[in-house]
Formats: C-alpha cells, structure tokens, sequence
C-alpha cells in the first residue's frame, strides 16, 4: 500500500493502486472467513452473536472494489509488456 501511495506522487501508479486494492478487498474476505470460524469454534449463544456483531463492524468493507476488472487491468498491463513488470 505504501510502495502504491509513493508511485501515485511521482506518477503512473495506476496498477500499483489495483493491485493494492484488490490484496486489500482479497485479505479482509480471508480474515473475515477465519475469524468467523474460530468465534464459532469458540463462543455460543449471545456470545457469539455479540463477536459477529463485533467482527462485522471491524471487517465492513464501506468502499467495496471492483476486483474483476482490477484484476482484468492488471493483466492486461502484463500481456501487453509480455513479461511480469512489478
């Protein structure tokens, strides 16, 4: 993210910012999904409740991203190089 944020200030980051978006979308899905998983493994009841309601609330993705065509422009980015340019 910080590597995307430097390129933005000098220039052509474009790619840097998809690819950061689309990491950032993909690991906040797997840290939802763990984490939802180990409060059921761990807490019942109203319990578990309050921790979903609670892992909502920190995993709310409030600007979600088009990761298709993040993934689509980051791919055309390297076929059209024809060699890996990050």
């Amino acid at each position: 993210i910080l590597r995307a944020q430097k390129l933005a200030e000098k220039g052509d980051a474009a790619r840097y910012v998809d690819m950061a978006g689309v990491f950032c979308n993909d690991a906040i899905q797997r840290i939802e999904a763990k984490a939802k998983n180990t409060i059921a493994a761990m807490s019942e009841g109203d319990d578990m409740r309050m921790l979903l309601t609670a892992l909502r609330r920190y995993t709310k993705n409030n600007v979600p991203v088009n990761t298709v065509a993040a993934r689509q422009r980051i791919a055309d980015t390297l076929i059209a190089a024809n060699k890996y340019v990050f």
